[in-house]
C-alpha cells in the first residue's frame, strides 16, 4: 500500500498575530522556500497564505503598518457613536486599489489552498479551496 506525504502549510488567524506569521512567510518567500502541496489559513491567515503563493514578499507586513493604523480603518469616534470600530470594506477596497494581490501569480500556484472562515451565524468553520 502506497502511503501520499504531503507537505503542508496552516497559518493561524488573530488578526494582529498574523504580524508574526506574515514574517516568517516573508522569510520563506527570501529563501525561495515552498515545498508545501497543501496550504491552509485561518482567518487572517488566509491573507498571509494568499500573499505567500502570490509571492509578494512585505505585502501583509506593509498592510499591518500602514493601512490597519490609519483612522477611515479603525475609529474610535464612529465606534462610541455605534458605528463599527473597524471598516473592513475600506481596507479590502484600499489594499486593493494601492497594493493590489497578484492573483495571476497566486492561482499559478499549483499548491492546495484552503481558507477557514467562521461562518457569523452559525459559529461553524467554513472551509473554501
Amino acid at each position: 500500500m502506497l502511503k501520499q506525504h504531503r507537505q503542508a502549510l496552516v497559518v493561524e488567524g488573530g488578526g494582529m498575530r498574523g504580524a508574526f506569521s506574515s514574517g516568517v512567510l516573508d522569510a520563506f518567500l527570501q529563501q525561495q522556500f515552498n515545498p508545501f502541496d497543501l496550504c491552509v489559513g485561518v482567518s487572517s491567515g488566509s491573507t498571509n497564505v494568499a500573499n505567500y503563493l502570490a509571492a509578494q514578499q512585505g505585502r501583509t507586513l506593509h498592510i499591518y503598518l500602514d493601512h490597519s493604523l490609519r483612522s477611515e480603518f479603525i475609529h474610535y469616534g464612529r465606534f462610541l457613536r455605534g458605528g463599527d470600530l473597524l471598516d473592513l470594506k475600506w481596507m479590502w477596497d484600499m489594499v486593493e486599489q494601492e497594493y493590489p494581490l497578484d492573483q495571476a501569480q497566486l492561482f499559478a500556484n499549483h499548491a492546495e489552498f484552503y481558507m477557514v472562515l467562521t461562518h457569523a451565524i452559525s459559529g461553524e468553520a467554513i472551509y473554501i479551496k
